[in-house]
């Protein structure tokens, strides 16, 4: 039986999709898009001070009750109430659906806004998707967030989907001849799909259907890895209530399948795919150059050491050489 790696085995054998340059970036929204939770007094019910005429008929209701009426309440109109007064912030800030979020991935509730999603999802819808791990699309881990259906997604998903593709509205107007009437989405300015551009311009977005992509036939834009909005109403965000390794799971690739032998070895997955961390120890039983990878693991972790950014980069360099000499084998 394969003993199952270390955390630290784990920090070197797995890889993490980047936040920012491919997706929504959460430190912009964090810049542009602040949030006032925990920046005023804090107020509890008995001492918010505000009398029952300006609660109107809430002042009868009981707590629990409330608490259940916000949480049908979509995110936007969430937002309104809690500007109200004092009784109503506390009131949305000890939600336990907007208070999870809140804690552990307020980049959510900053990007709902910011793209005027806000309004088309209750903070229960969100926060059942974030307690989730199933792609919509497949069934598999996944963590990503759509803003333009509240589900998540994985990357291979986002690469390639046919039922996630988008196009500016003003674009796709132009393109059919005619007014599109569907929902649309703001978008961050932002680096997206690794092009190395910067997009300030704030494009509103249409997800296309499929009705819409059978007209486009022949639009330059493919919907695959270069279509820069595949990825800007899109956003990697954690699994709420699963930890992992302590800290919150939100997910991880196998780097052995990223850097090293692909189809020519066995246990090969494609190198976008991610895991929770028991999912990933079941990838790595069956994945052999991750097995071959952990063999060669104290070469780089010393224990007497801490572990250096170089050393990870030098194992990295090891993998990358096996594949090269894997390749370079089968060419004779």
């Amino acid at each position: 039986m394969i003993p199952e790696p270390t955390e630290t085995e784990l920090s070197f054998l797995t890889w993490h999709h980047p936040s920012s340059g491919i997706f929504i970036n959460p430190v912009t929204l964090e810049r542009y898009c602040p949030l006032d939770n925990g920046r005023l007094k804090r107020c509890t019910f008995s001492s918010c001070g505000t009398s029952s005429n300006q609660l109107g008929a809430f002042s009868s209701i009981p707590v629990e009750i409330s608490y259940s009426i916000l949480e049908i309440l979509d995110i936007q109109s969430l937002t309104a109430c809690r500007a109200i007064n004092w009784y109503f912030r506390s009131l949305v800030d000890e939600l336990l659906p907007y208070k999870s979020i809140f804690k552990d991935c307020p980049e959510v509730l900053r990007a709902l806004l910011s793209t005027k999603s806000a309004s088309n999802f209750t903070i229960r819808q969100i926060y059942e998707t974030l307690c989730s791990q199933a792609c919509s699309e497949c069934g598999q881990f996944a963590p990503f967030l759509d803003l333009f259906t509240g589900c998540r997604n994985c990357f291979p998903c986002i690469l390639k989907s046919p039922n996630l593709r988008a196009l500016p509205k003003s674009t796709l107007e132009k393109r059919l001849g005619r007014r599109i009437p569907s929902e649309t989405l703001l978008t961050v300015p932002g680096e997206y799909a690794q092009i190395g551009r910067r997009y300030k311009q704030r494009y509103r977005l249409v997800r296309l259907s499929q009705s819409m992509i059978e007209e486009l036939q022949g639009d330059p834009h493919d919907g695959f890895a270069k279509d820069q909005y595949r990825y800007m109403p899109i956003m990697r965000v954690p699994v709420l209530g699963m930890i992992s390794g302590g800290e919150i799971e939100r997910g991880r690739c196998c780097q052995a399948c990223h850097l090293g032998p692909r189809e020519e070895i066995e246990g090969y997955q494609d190198w976008n795919t991610s895991y929770s961390r028991s999912g990933y120890l079941e990838h790595f039983k069956v994945c052999k150059m991750a097995q071959i990878a952990r063999a060669a693991l104290p070469q780089y972790i010393k224990p007497s050491e801490e572990i250096s950014r170089s050393a990870k980069y030098q194992f990295q360099g090891f993998i990358s050489d096996y594949r090269f000499k894997v390749l370079f084998s089968q060419s004779f």
